[in-house]
């Protein structure tokens, strides 16, 4: 009966101390929170989650506050309470449960904990947390996180499908010089989305894409003039990976740059110098050559999508230079075509696949620059931070193929995803001086973003129409 009357009293005390923070569809935290960050993720086309993390001054906990936004209206969830400060690794949504992977460290730890979070309920679960050491990358879609993690003697995945699935898979490297392993070793992996529209996509050696149930990883080795395709089946328990080793180019030549981009069973090679270079299309079920496509003055009539373009020579010789580094990117478009874009890009670009994860950990790695101790940034973080993304315009040119990757002398066609500028939209933000704290997402049509306003004395979510 004790314990019940307890309870109750506890239940009220805390309904008490977090309630109301809605008034006139802004939110307005209680005095005793201390703001320590934002984050927002979509949810679906038009809604959106977003969370106020801080820290109770009263009793030391950190607290992640939950809001929804739809048609104009927030909604409270309950509020999230813990002993140590979240970050989010992931986040994905089935029916009407929202799964939230968060990591934080404790004791010198990692640790990854699992939230669900029920809107038709208003509840909360949380699952007994594992570890989160050596994590690598995460891919993210709409119902399912996978995670990477590479120890010193294997490789596992995780897959996080809905809310209570959950599939462990493994490969142990059988030795020191594995084949596996060297492909993976000493690299940090840029997972690539190629379900939105890619610009520039990564300048990593070590890049991987998710297709279904398949992990496809790319990395170049200038040694043996080759592309390794690394495919793994993450439905397995057991990995069992296959390693396809593409030659980039059938001259004994080096380029002495060279890039790949992955899309639908095909490798897109990209390898130039200050005079010439070459687009060669693999199919790599087959190591079939589909093209080999010839960067010269052939070229310029063929080559779409820029106004502003000065030409193959100009473009060769300013991509060539030491200070710039080639990406080449693929992009589905109407009509069962594909839009090849070749750009070049600043030595301090980094292409960022979860942009809220980049922004989250830029946001707490200010905070510990004015504050010390507490949590530092990860390595990953330090790699992002240390490559804040740079973009310039008209550098690039596109070219239209079929699916299997011959040259199409036609207008370009639309491309499956809209073309966005994230970046551009993010900045914009930042401008705006009456908003803090601030974070964002990209739902079908419109930008979103929750900030504190400075005149309002309180956090404010605004939509912005995407032309």
């Amino acid at each position: 009966m004790n314990k019940t009357i307890i309870f109750v009293l506890v239940s009220l005390f805390t309904s008490i101390c977090f309630a109301n923070t809605i008034v006139n569809n802004t939110i307005k935290l209680p005095k005793e929170f201390k703001v320590l960050n934002t984050f927002s993720g979509e949810i679906s086309d038009t809604k959106s989650f977003h969370l106020i993390l801080s820290k109770n001054r009263k009793n030391n906990n950190y607290s992640i506050h939950s809001y929804t936004f739809e048609n104009s209206t927030i909604k409270e969830l309950k509020v999230i309470e813990n002993d140590q400060l979240y970050s989010v690794v992931s986040f994905h949504k089935e029916k009407n449960i929202l799964t939230i992977l968060f990591s934080y460290t404790k004791k010198g730890k990692e640790y990854l904990q699992k939230v669900n979070i029920n809107f038709i309920t208003n509840t909360f679960s949380k699952e007994k947390a594992t570890s989160h050491k050596n994590f690598e990358a995460s891919f993210k879609e709409k119902n399912r996180s996978v995670l990477l993690y590479k120890h010193k003697n294997e490789l596992i995945c995780e897959q996080y499908i809905g809310s209570d699935k959950k599939i462990n898979s493994k490969y142990n490297f059988e030795k020191y010089n594995d084949k596996i392993k060297v492909i993976l070793r000493d690299e940090a992996v840029s997972t690539i989305n190629t379900d939105e529209y890619v610009k520039n996509g990564s300048v990593n050696s070590l890049n991987a894409y998710l297709k279904n149930d398949q992990i496809y990883f790319t990395k170049y080795n200038k040694y043996k003039k080759t592309t390794s395709v690394l495919k793994i089946n993450i439905k397995d328990s057991i990995l069992k990976p296959l390693v396809i080793d593409i030659k980039n180019y059938n001259k004994v030549k080096l380029f002495k740059k060279n890039r790949s981009f992955f899309y639908g069973n095909k490798l897109f090679y990209l390898g130039l110098n200050k005079k010439e270079g070459v687009i060669k299309i693999t199919d790599i079920t087959n190591k079939k050559t589909l093209n080999t496509i010839l960067i010269d003055s052939s070229l310029n009539s063929k080559i779409k999508g820029n106004e502003s373009f000065e030409g193959i020579e100009k473009f060769l010789k300013n991509a060539g230079k030491n200070k710039y580094i080639p990406t080449i990117t693929v992009n589905k478009a109407v009509h069962n075509t594909l839009i090849i874009r070749v750009d070049y890009v600043d030595q301090t670009y980094s292409y960022n696949n979860n942009w809220w994860f980049f922004n989250q950990q830029m946001q707490f790695h200010n905070q510990m620059l004015r504050a010390p101790g507490g949590f530092g940034p990860n390595s990953q973080m330090e790699y992002y931070f240390n490559n804040a993304t740079t973009n310039k315009e008209n550098r690039f040119f596109e070219m239209l193929v079929d699916q299997n990757g011959i040259l199409l002398d036609k207008e370009l066609t639309k491309t499956v995803y809209k073309q966005i500028d994230k970046k551009k939209h993010r900045e914009k933000l930042k401008e705006t001086i009456d908003i803090s704290k601030e974070s964002s997402c990209f739902l079908k049509n419109s930008f979103r973003y929750i900030g504190y306003s400075k005149k309002l004395k309180e956090f404010v979510i605004q939509t912005n129409t995407l032309k």
